[in-house]
């Protein structure tokens, strides 16, 4: 329960892995950032995947360049495949102690329409 009065240019809803890597470059931008959670930060989402960090998509990357053209979608590609990065650089750069591995990932098909 917020219990004081707060201003800033952007209110951010969570502290997940999102939320918090939102807020960090937002200030790093000059921008005044209040995040508001409700549990502990990494409780919700980000504390129920299981650690994982890897590429987002939930249809073959390729969906994405035949749905929103080549350029948009190599755009998209190359945002998702670098967002596993930024985490780790970000867990660097700040040296913050935790058990972070960039081990790869795997995405297998269970079956021929996941194929």
């Amino acid at each position: 329960m917020l219990t004081v009065e707060l201003e800033a240019d952007v209110a951010i809803i969570g502290a997940g892995f999102t939320g918090l890597s939102a807020a960090l470059h937002l200030a790093k931008l000059g921008k005044q950032v209040v995040v508001l959670e409700a549990q502990t930060p990494g409780w919700g989402a980000s504390g129920c995947n299981g650690g994982q960090v890897n590429p987002g998509f939930i249809k073959n990357p390729n969906h994405a360049i035949s749905k929103f053209g080549v350029d948009i979608g190599r755009r998209i590609i190359a945002l998702s495949e670098n967002a596993g990065k930024l985490v780790f650089n970000l867990i660097a750069q700040h040296d913050i102690q935790c058990d972070a591995r960039p081990v790869g990932w795997l995405r297998a098909a269970q079956n021929a329409t996941a194929l």
